[in-house]
């Protein structure tokens, strides 16, 4: 670890880190290279046993860097640790295999000044390995504070990202945020927990957050497991009902969360589906026809 710089330290860049090797120089590249230089970023390597801590020493002499290597303990726990360690007013996060513009912090930073904003969102460019398109999109800045608004804005809860966005610290702590340890698919309860205490939320135009995906080598991105999908299942299901107690309609689709899914040869022979509306469950033949619905 060391000497954080003396200047002023306007945002906290949190990266929990684990076995990227592979992507994670392009990750720290984007972010070293920031327009907005009055930053510490703060890598937690999470007990990576490839080449991840050597690329991080790397970048050690730059006197805005905080290092620290723990013992495996999942995402959740590293970007916790990551927040305590903050020092700056507003904090972002940001996935070691990802990137983001040049100018992203300085943008999201100078927008949440601006308008007093808990909660700063820039756009999604969703990166497979031979093409890519826009996840979320913003054309225009804006500024919500209407509840319903700022879900549609963020397409909550279809999009459940943490990484998008710079957020005030005070608005984390003073909340009592933590993310969620043990879990998969952390971000869905984080993000609704968030957005339904969120006063104020800004979203700027002109400027990206790559999110990859083909080549990326993350926990939830790989092979499926059966506390994978129970995991992002009770994720959907409490903060959907979280909304629901809010009094706050969403389009029809997001009523239905997956319970089950039956492949054959990684093929979706049979889905079944949890109606939270209706409280009814939903078959599905090939994620298409409908057989059974009570």
């Amino acid at each position: 670890m060391t000497n954080r710089t003396n200047k002023e330290i306007k945002v906290s860049v949190i990266i929990p880190a684990y076995n990227v090797e592979k992507y994670f120089e392009r990750c720290l590249e984007s972010i070293y290279n920031q327009t907005l230089k009055e930053i510490e970023i703060i890598i937690v390597d999470d007990g990576s046993t490839d080449k991840t801590g050597e690329i991080a020493q790397k970048y050690i002499t730059d006197e805005r860097t905080i290092y620290l290597k723990q013992k495996q303990s999942g995402t959740s726990a590293a970007r916790n640790k990551g927040l305590m360690l903050a020092k700056a007013k507003y904090v972002s996060f940001i996935d070691s295999d990802d990137y983001i513009d040049n100018d992203f912090i300085e943008k999201l930073y100078n927008a949440a000044i601006k308008n007093d904003a808990d909660i700063t969102c820039a756009s999604i460019v969703r990166k497979h390995s031979t093409y890519e398109k826009w996840r979320v999109q913003y054309d225009k800045p804006a500024v919500y504070i209407d509840k319903k608004e700022q879900i549609d804005a963020i397409k909550f809860p279809d999009q459940c990202y943490v990484w998008n966005k710079l957020y005030k610290k005070n608005f984390l702590t003073e909340n009592g945020f933590q993310f969620e340890k043990g879990v998969y698919y952390e971000d869905i309860k984080a993000m609704g927990y968030l957005i339904l205490r969120c006063s104020k939320l800004a979203v700027v135009p002109d400027i990206n957050y790559y999110y990859m995906v083909n080549d990326r080598q993350s926990v939830v991105k790989g092979p499926k497991t059966q506390k994978k999908e129970t995991d992002r299942y009770n994720n959907q299901k409490e903060v959907i009902k979280w909304v629901m107690e809010e009094g706050i309609k969403l389009p029809e689709s997001e009523y239905l969360i997956k319970k089950k899914e039956i492949t054959f040869f990684n093929i979706p022979i049979l889905k079944i589906k949890e109606d939270l509306k209706r409280n009814k469950t939903l078959y599905l033949l090939f994620n298409v026809i409908p057989v059974w619905y009570f």
